[in-house]
């Protein structure tokens, strides 16, 4: 599936480089390029962040307790 997505991709960025050579509605090429582009970054990235969602609640957590026992260490002096 990921090999398929890749595939229309290079062929869709070549179609645009392409059209955009030949000076063809280049401005337009170009805008709709960018906005698929810009759309397919922000689904990863919303994507991406809903997935790693624990991973950093963990993480958090872990430095918060950290943190934690490092004050109630110190605060004896």
């Amino acid at each position: 599936m990921i090999a398929t997505f890749i595939r229309w991709g290079v062929l869709l960025f070549t179609a645009a480089m392409v059209l955009t050579q030949l000076g063809i509605a280049k401005e337009i090429v170009v805008a709709a390029f960018s906005i698929m582009f810009g759309g397919v970054m922000l689904a990863l990235a919303i994507g991406i962040g809903l997935g790693s969602r624990s991973i950093a609640k963990d993480f958090l957590e872990q430095r918060l307790r950290r943190k934690k026992f490092e004050r109630d260490e110190m605060s004896h002096i």
